[in-house]
């Protein structure tokens, strides 16, 4: 489907006089073609004919084709095959994880062999070079130089346990048959391979190994080498599954001891084996009494019992006269003695068979000769063996290329199977071999993909997946670079996680839920949910076929295993009253709550799911504050979001996100997102005027206020005033500590600050003045309006006169009641809107008689200081602390900001402990019935109007500036526009109005 964008220039270019000009979508990227209609003399019939003219781009128009252009070496920097490598990449999407898991250190390796074994690539001499010509180089990094692979496929043979684990992971539940497999070839003298040529010989030394195939599928699904021939069938039988019901061992060589066929019925495996010539069975009276035909050859036969097994000879008419004809040939050239000719003339076209299993001739026959799929794999393993024997020289290499071999043969047959059962008629090594003519060029500034012919369509319709389409993605925006301040530094006591790990969180993992702009909930790991009609029973109905970044599934365990990690490991309990949190089917998680929670939803919006394949080994709190921070623990921040870290570089303070092209709501626009830490204001804000930056990010805010005059009428800036949801600085009274704890002294606070000069002192205007409600008026329901709070110092003094404060005439300051002297102690943040914001707030109080002394915090330290204890919140010491919320934080614990106020919350900054107050935070909690909680909510406002636990001092606005070279940011309330909105909804824009000011 062509993108509306294409469709609007088509026919602007139709409008335009423009004839013959179609487009064409392959994958994300659209193409120009110019066609032509004409009349075959030939074949009485009309015809088409179509040029390619070039790539479409929706703001450049026609990136006209490169067979207009001269190109040089210069220019061309690389051809590459891709069609090949994309399908090699889907048949392996889970082989690769479990091939890591197993072999950590040559997993690399093993894939790359059977890559080019796939491509009919079997000497590893070769190995290198041909594996430079395809695209999945790009993807993996093996070291294949002929001095590396002989001591590579050492080491893989060594890791037998490696092999066991992979191997029986494989073969579990599948009914299976076991094949023993010959190669004729041995190790001499010198520990070289060299193949037997002596024909003269009746028995060979072989290579013997066995390959286990799925019954069912005929798949390939385990091997196991034998460096000398298997005579003892006990230890064959162990490598069966011991739950697979079906067995069947076939194998080659002298009967079957009485004993091993005892062993062998215990343990309800049959077999069947093909005794050698050799074999005195061949020299009994034992004669055919029947007959059927075998690809039109006559085959006569008959059955015999003997010692609790049946024998089975077989006379094959076309072999025993081809047999005859060449072995007179060889008497009549003194070849071979008269004791041979007779004994081989004796034995010529016959073969028998015993087995346990008591059934037609004709069917041992088939199953024996004509398994198609067993002799391919026999033809291929010899040709890989034959190219590369002169480096087999240990049985440890021998096992490495067996194992390499295997894993080739079980991603080939998986195709051929996939193949077979959606396009039956098509031939799978010609499927392959077309499949080189998809070509990715590249170019100093460019790169094309050769287009997807239709029947490879065919083939991803059939398969119901985009092989090829989805691989080949153009990206909107090739790298984008944001700046942020203080980001990366973390509060190791506070209950969230350090704010580094929050921004990979938000960015590589997700919730159940999630907020849009507008602070509405949307499902999103979640596809639905429902509730119990009396709100204490919740069922959430996961999406299926999630993936993590790693490719594991994602699956309801995840969701239960993230709400107990955070529970029993971290000490955070989300939720007081929920009692259990279980798994009723395959994407379906029930909580059941012993009370109703109102506010369930919104909790569980900020909880990020984590995959328990990683964290169930991560046992300590401690991990947590060091999540991401080194290479080895990278894997900690799998997840399953539109972005997977790439990599953290501490020193020089980056972190780099790369798109998730498997993401389940489609490819992000941006390929690579990269986060720059700065600890200097001033210079992330020069970075951004020098386009060094394209935005500038802060968790819950946006730039400092200070900045927007310089940026305002800046060519190339333009600047987004937001009218947020949930940010409000405020002035928070440790309510807990006299005098804080009257409220006529909060409210003489209140009315010595002078909220105009705030505003534009901080804000430059953009701000709002407060009212004494701290809910925020856009984003929650039955918010309620009071009036601004006022400025009246003299109304402030004379309240403080009123309680006592008397101004001492010494100092200038007042006392408290009982006259000793008054002095507050208020904690602010080490930073320009801090500073400025308690000089005035001192100012102010100083005014109306009151002594402040400021302590000026880093940002952790601060939160440090003033999170609350929960079970003991008299410890706090200070008496005033300015710090700004956050929309997680308003809608935490039963939301409408009570994490904040309520003094054994999360928070706590107020330290509030009313009654009146606790009992309506419980309210909040368990109304659940919207008209009685209406009220509930109106109720509470008033409260906090009333009795002014906090006073807020400005409504934040949030000034977002960016690039203009791309438009489309996001800000969302918990993120600012760090968020999967601006991944998706970013583009390149023609150039706005420099500096201009945007409201959202």
């Amino acid at each position: 489907m062509v993108d509306k964008w294409a469709k609007e220039w088509l026919e602007q270019q139709r409008k335009n006089g423009e004839k013959g000009l179609e487009i064409k979508k392959q994958g994300t990227n659209h193409y120009v073609y110019h066609s032509k209609v004409y009349w075959d003399k030939n074949t009485k019939k009309s015809k088409k004919t179509s040029q390619y003219v070039g790539k479409l781009d929706p703001i450049k128009g026609i990136l006209k084709s490169r067979k207009n252009k001269d190109i040089n070496a210069s220019s061309l920097k690389n051809i590459q095959e891709y069609g090949i490598s994309f399908l090699f990449a889907y048949l392996t999407e889970d082989l690769k994880e479990v091939l890591g898991r197993y072999f950590p250190k040559h997993y690399e390796e093993i894939l790359a062999l059977s890559f080019n074994f796939f491509n009919d690539c079997f000497s590893l001499e070769e190995m290198e070079c041909r594996w430079q010509n395809h695209y999945i180089s790009k993807s993996i990094n093996p070291k294949l130089n002929a001095e590396s692979i002989p001591g590579i496929l050492q080491k893989i043979g060594e890791n037998i346990a490696g092999m066991d684990l992979l191997l029986t992971e494989m073969k579990k539940d599948k009914k299976q048959y076991i094949y023993e497999i010959e190669t004729q070839f041995h190790l001499n003298s010198t520990g070289s391979i060299k193949k037997m040529i002596n024909s003269k010989d009746l028995q060979l030394p072989f290579l013997n190994y066995l390959i286990i195939l799925d019954a069912e599928s005929e798949l390939p699904i385990a091997i196991n080498y034998n460096p000398c021939q298997n005579e003892d069938e006990n230890n064959i039988v162990d490598l069966f599954d011991p739950g697979t019901s079906k067995k069947l061992f076939i194998s080659k060589g002298n009967p079957i001891s009485p004993d091993n066929q005892k062993y062998l019925k215990e343990k309800n495996v049959n077999f069947i084996r093909k005794l050698i010539r050799t074999n005195p069975y061949y020299d009994n009276d034992f004669l055919p009494n029947d007959h059927f035909f075998h690809h039109n050859s006559l085959i006569k036969y008959g059955k015999e019992k003997h010692g609790g097994s049946f024998f089975y000879i077989f006379d094959d008419q076309d072999l025993r006269a081809s047999e005859e004809k060449k072995v007179y040939e060889n008497k009549n050239g003194d070849f071979i003695n008269e004791n041979y000719f007779e004994n081989y003339m004796d034995r010529a076209g016959k073969y028998i068979f015993q087995s346990n299993i008591d059934v037609d001739g004709p069917h041992i026959f088939e199953q024996f000769l004509n398994d198609k799929i067993v002799q391919e794999i026999e033809e291929k393993v010899n040709r890989i063996i034959y190219a590369n024997k002169s480096i087999l020289n240990t049985d440890e290499k021998i096992r490495g290329l067996l194992f390499s071999a295997f894993i080739y043969l079980h991603i080939y047959y998986r195709f051929v199977n996939l193949l077979s059962k959606n396009i039956p008629e098509k031939n799978p090594n010609t499927f392959i071999a077309r499949l080189h003519a998809l070509k990715y060029i590249e170019f100093e500034d460019d790169e094309i993909y050769t287009e997807v012919t239709e029947e490879f369509r065919v083939f991803e319709t059939a398969c119901g997946k985009n092989i090829f389409s989805d691989n080949i993605t153009k990206f909107e925006i090739e790298k984008l670079v944001i700046g942020t301040y203080d980001t990366y530094k973390y509060t190791k006591d506070a209950f969230m996680f350090p704010l580094k790990d929050q921004v990979v969180l938000n960015t590589t993992h997700e919730s159940l839920l999630r907020f849009d702009e507008n602070g509405d909930l949307l499902p999103y790991l979640a596809e639905s949910w429902e509730v119990s009609s009396d709100k204490t029973t919740w069922i959430f109905y996961i999406r299926k076929n999630l993936k993590w970044h790693d490719n594991m599934p994602f699956t309801a365990d995840d969701v239960i295993f993230t709400f107990e990690y955070h529970e029993k490991t971290l000490g955070t309990k989300y939720f007081s009253n929920l009692v259990s949190i279980e798994k009723n089917k395959e994407n379906e998680v029930v909580l059941t709550f012993s009370s109703a929670d109102y506010n369930i939803l919104n909790t569980i919006s900020r909880l990020p799911i984590i995959p328990k394949h990683i964290w169930e080994k991560i046992e300590t709190k401690n991990n947590i504050s060091k999540m991401f921070y080194t290479k080895d623990e990278k894997n900690q921040a799998i997840g399953v979001g539109p972005y997977s870290l790439k990599q953290i570089d501490e020193k020089k303070g980056i972190i780099i996100f790369e798109a998730n092209k498997k993401y389940y709501l489609g490819t992000p626009k941006i390929k690579e997102i990269i986060l720059q830490e700065y600890n200097d204001y001033d210079l992330m804000i020069q970075d951004l005027k020098n386009g060094k930056l394209d935005s500038i990010y802060n968790y819950s805010q946006g730039i400092n206020f200070y900045y927007v005059p310089q940026l305002i009428g800046l060519s190339g800036i333009q600047i987004m005033n937001i009218d947020s949801v949930g940010p409000i600085m405020a002035l928070w009274p440790n309510n807990m500590k006299k005098p804080f704890s009257d409220k006529q002294f909060r409210r003489a606070i209140s009315y010595s600050i002078n909220y105009k000069e705030i505003n534009y002192t901080l804000n430059a205007g953009y701000g709002d003045e407060p009212d004494a409600n701290l809910v925020p008026n856009k984003g929650f329901k039955y918010y309620k309006k009071s009036p601004t709070l006022i400025y009246d110092r003299e109304l402030a003094s004379q309240m403080l006169d009123e309680m006592g404060f008397e101004i001492d005439s010494e100092s200038g300051f007042r006392n408290d009641s009982e006259g000793k002297r008054l002095v507050l102690n208020m904690l602010t943040r080490q930073s320009e809107e801090g500073t400025k914001l308690a000089t005035l707030l001192k100012k102010y109080l100083e005014d109306i008689g009151l002594e402040l002394k400021i302590k000026k915090m880093e940002r952790n330290d601060l939160l440090n200081a003033i999170y609350s204890s929960k079970k003991n919140p008299e410890c706090k010491t200070y008496d005033l602390v300015v710090v700004s919320t956050t929309f997680a934080g308003m809608i935490s614990d039963y939301g409408y900001g009570t994490t904040y106020i309520g003094a054994h919350n999360h928070c706590g900054w107020a330290n509030y402990d009313d009654p009146e107050y606790l009992e309506l935070e419980k309210k909040l909690q368990t109304t659940t019935n919207e008209r009685s909680r209406k009220k509930v909510v109106e109720m509470y406002q008033d409260h906090l109007i009333e009795n002014l636990p906090v006073i807020p001092l400005y409504r934040k606005k949030m000034i977002q500036a960016y690039d203009n070279k791309y438009k489309g940011y996001v800000f969302d309330p918990f993120y600012g526009i760090f968020n999967p909105e601006t991944w998706f909804n970013l583009r390149k824009s023609e150039k706005e109005n420099a500096g201009s000011v945007k409201s959202v």
